[in-house]
């Protein structure tokens, strides 16, 4: 392919929004974020290294195909968005479950303690008489009430998307129009109550540092907020586990790497097959003569080995090692 032919396919693949490098260079400044615990990474320093979980125990996952039932989520990890789901009415699903398994327990409890009692009393006949209404009403009660509410958490997939509802887009990252994208819904209704969208050029990263209540460390997050909102923010949870500073750090290397459309797609096992389908990385993949196959030719040992290899390589740079 020709570089005028190249230019001509990214021009009609990509829109005029989709994010490159130098943009965020032409923004206006930033208002001041200033957060416990979070420091702002820089642009542009793209090192092309993976978050360990992109990486680590891919083997199957890369060979394993869809099964039927995840269809219907609008989840994507592709050439084209990163799209997180969330559920609409999991708080429902949740009561139903612990609410469920709670009440059996006390039915069946108040049903023993009641059926231990008329043993023995089991000749004062109004006492009797009583707890047999009392086991009835809160012992049966109980047991049919926490049932029923399990069952509706072990009904089919179709009848169980209709009462506890399916899952909705949360954000996006979305690579051909460079735009970030959250969707905002009526609480537990699952009602699309509004749509934000905002260049990836608006955003700032930081890495934050999580703390617990005694004030130790607990862990590491990226979080992504908008020079002009902290209220519009986006966090590496949902989106990958994060185990290390390093680990933050490479997720935002991945991210911007991912929506910078100079740059081929990240190289990690899970977009292996979507690389062809985007123009930047088919052609750069075509003039560095990588195979089309690299990660899916490999055993799971020789995946795992590469993971440790990136591994080692983020905590260098994490540790200020590389340069």
């Amino acid at each position: 392919m020709s570089m005028l032919s190249a230019t001509e396919e990214y021009r009609k693949y990509y829109a005029n929004t989709a994010y490159s490098s130098q943009m965020w260079k032409q923004q206006s400044p930033n208002k001041s974020h200033t957060f416990s615990g979070m420091f702002a990474m820089s642009f542009s320093d793209i090192r092309h290294v993976i978050p360990h979980g992109y990486i680590n125990d891919t083997h199957e996952i890369i060979h394993a195909p869809m099964h039927p039932d995840e269809a219907h989520i609008p989840f994507s990890f592709d050439h084209e968005k990163i799209c997180t789901v969330k559920g609409t009415r999991d708080l429902f699903r949740i009561i139903c479950t612990l609410g469920g398994y709670l009440t059996l327990i006390f039915g069946a409890g108040v049903t023993a303690v009641c059926l231990l009692l008329m043993l023995v009393f089991r000749n004062d006949n109004e006492l009797f008489e009583y707890l047999i209404e009392f086991t009835v009403l809160f012992g049966g009660g109980g047991l049919l009430v926490g049932g029923l509410l399990v069952a509706l958490t072990k009904l089919p997939m179709s009848i169980g998307l209709i009462i506890f509802g399916s899952g909705v887009r949360d954000f996006e990252f979305n690579r051909r129009t460079g735009m970030l994208t959250r969707w905002k819904y009526i609480p537990l209704t699952g009602i699309k109550r509004r749509t934000i969208s905002k260049p990836f050029s608006e955003f700032v990263p930081y890495l934050q540092s999580i703390t617990t209540g005694a004030g130790t460390n607990a862990g590491w997050n990226m979080i992504m907020m908008h020079k002009d909102s902290r209220r519009l923010s986006f966090g590496s949870f949902g989106m990958v586990n994060v185990i290390s500073r390093g680990d933050a750090m490479a997720f935002w290397d991945f991210i911007q790497c991912y929506m910078d459309i100079s740059q081929p797609l990240p190289d990690s096992p899970l977009l292996e097959a979507y690389r062809q389908q985007d123009p930047v990385t088919r052609e750069h993949d075509k003039q560095s003569g990588r195979p089309e196959r690299y990660w899916r030719d490999m055993t799971h040992d020789e995946i795992q080995v590469k993971a440790l290899d990136m591994q080692s390589r983020i905590a260098r740079l994490a540790a200020g090692e590389e340069g």
